[in-house]
């Protein structure tokens, strides 16, 4: 199951993917910190472009907001 969570998290860049192998492995934490926070800084930066009334905005502000969540929980994980 680890070997199916880290190619998705490599080859098709699933955030998911690459926090569930994380908490699995801290080898991944660093894998995981890398793919989330690029997906969360694109997802930034579309955000400053939309209007706020939109649905694509609220769309990816649970996005962002997951993300978030993530890369918090990975810090707490290397950490510990």
């Amino acid at each position: 199951m680890q070997i199916i969570n880290y190619l998705r998290a490599r080859l098709c860049n699933s955030s998911l993917a690459a926090f569930k192998l994380a908490g699995k492995d801290i080898r991944y934490i660093n894998l995981a910190n890398e793919i989330i926070s690029v997906k969360n800084d694109c997802v930034k930066a579309k955000l400053e472009k939309l209007p706020q009334d939109s649905r694509e905005f609220s769309a990816l502000n649970s996005k962002n907001l997951k993300y978030d969540i993530f890369i918090k929980s990975l810090e707490w994980l290397k950490n510990t």
